[in-house]
């Protein structure tokens, strides 16, 4: 799929007032053929490790890195803030063209946010009923897209906060894991 392609599918989704999936920079792009990711988490706490994408003058793309847990690499550790929901699993990129979003500027391998999130606005409907319901509260909310190799992850949060770092992901997601406790 072209840039161009994807964002004429942008326009036309954002025209007809559905929801669209917009490129988003400030999150670290990852290993296409193995980014490994880890999810840690301790309720709204949401730590993502994955391999970022390693300059290798090398790669033609036309095979996947293998790597050990234990090879030091870019490691990419990946905190969403305020973490209303996620879930991680399918689609795969085999298949990710059955994704409702697909056609509507879904890119592989790219970190993207959502506009116009139905499950965002599901999520917003759900509150609503709290005695102390805030819609500011939910109009700082993002649905943020990570479609990596082997599964895709989603979810609603306040925003990101990302660090990239030369280092085993076995060692990386030790320390990450021991972080997430020390914030219970």
């Amino acid at each position: 799929m072209t840039v161009a392609n994807l964002e004429a599918e942008r326009k036309r989704a954002a025209a007809r007032g559905e929801a669209y999936a917009q490129p988003y920079n400030a999150i670290p792009t990852w290993d296409a053929g193995a980014p490994v990711p880890h999810l840690l988490s301790s309720g709204r706490n949401i730590t993502l490790v994955y391999y970022g994408r390693a300059n290798d003058p090398t790669w033609d793309g036309t095979w996947a890195h293998v790597r050990d847990l234990s090879d030091l690499a870019p490691v990419v550790v990946l905190d969403f803030l305020g973490c209303a929901i996620f879930k991680m699993g399918s689609p795969n990129d085999e298949v990710l063209h059955g994704h409702p979003l697909f056609g509507k500027g879904l890119d592989f391998y790219a970190p993207q946010i959502v506009e116009n999130s139905p499950w965002l606005r599901e999520l917003e409907t759900i509150n609503r009923v709290h005695a102390r319901f805030d819609a500011d509260h939910w109009r700082s909310m993002h649905h943020f897209i990570l479609p990596f190799h082997d599964e895709t992850f989603e979810c609603i949060a306040r925003g990101t906060q990302a660090r990239v770092q030369r280092a085993s992901l076995a060692e990386t997601v030790r320390v990450a894991m021991d972080g997430i406790l020390r914030e219970m």
